[in-house]
């Protein structure tokens, strides 16, 4: 069985990746409680979308149908402020760049 490096050994991200890396395996060994327990680590030291959304469908094999609709509804909820907060940052980065030409013209 793999074993994650460290923070100390690999960068936050690298670590997350790992984790996520090593839930997908048991995932499809069907190891989902060993999955489940993965991924809730992974959360902790990233929260994003897509392991929400990962820790939903494990909940859905383990026929833990509630728990699976939770987490989802968090990944999507996620998934749209992080779409709000890009789109946010490209306009505001457009509305920089027109006052930019306007006042430094």
């Amino acid at each position: 069985m793999l074993k994650p490096l460290s923070a100390s050994e690999r960068g936050w991200g690298e670590v997350h990746r790992t984790h996520v890396d090593l839930a997908r395996q048991q995932y499809e060994q069907g190891k989902y409680q060993e999955s489940l327990e993965t991924l809730q680590q992974s959360l902790i030291l990233k929260k994003n979308a897509s392991t929400l959304g990962n820790i939903g469908r494990v909940y859905y094999k383990l026929g833990q149908y509630p728990q699976a609709l939770q987490y989802h509804q968090q990944a999507l909820a996620l998934a749209r402020n992080m779409r709000e907060q890009a789109q946010t940052a490209i306009k505001t980065s457009a509305l920089s760049a027109e006052a930019e030409k306007l006042f430094c013209s």
